[in-house]
């Protein structure tokens, strides 16, 4: 493709919108670790009506420069196989153990007819009875 003197406005186009995914990525990472650790103070002070600023901040800087001292080792020149092994790790075993356990909660603790019935009822298909043995 050829965009002329568009080219290198396009190309900042891009990275920059990259770039700022990436920041929005970060801040909803840190923001959701944040209202955990919030809700869990919360849980086990019940004395406790709301979360001071200060505390709210010192928890901030404390959790960013946790998480900033954790990715240091991948900016490394080992850091790439760090990062392969965090990945095959995170992604194929605890999504593994993730899926058979939604399944089995799904089998076990919801019930196979009620979800063959809500198939039936939202979906207005029949699954066929055999159905029942699979989940």
């Amino acid at each position: 493709l050829q965009f002329g003197k568009a080219s290198p406005f396009l190309s900042f186009s891009f990275f920059f919108t990259l770039f700022l995914l990436g920041l929005d990525s970060a801040f909803a990472s840190v923001e959701t670790l944040q209202t955990n650790i919030n809700d869990y103070i919360l849980s086990r002070n019940p004395n406790l009506k709301r979360i001071s600023p200060w505390g709210n901040a010192a928890r901030l800087v404390a959790l960013c420069t946790f998480l900033f001292v954790l990715g240091i080792p991948y900016t490394t020149g080992n850091g790439f196989y760090l990062l392969e092994i965090a990945d095959h790790w995170s992604v194929t075993y605890s999504l593994t153990v993730t899926v058979v356990l939604e399944y089995v909660m799904i089998g076990r603790v919801y019930g196979v007819d009620q979800l063959l019935e809500d198939v039936h009822k939202f979906t207005s298909v029949k699954l066929p009875k055999w159905t029942k043995y699979q989940i």
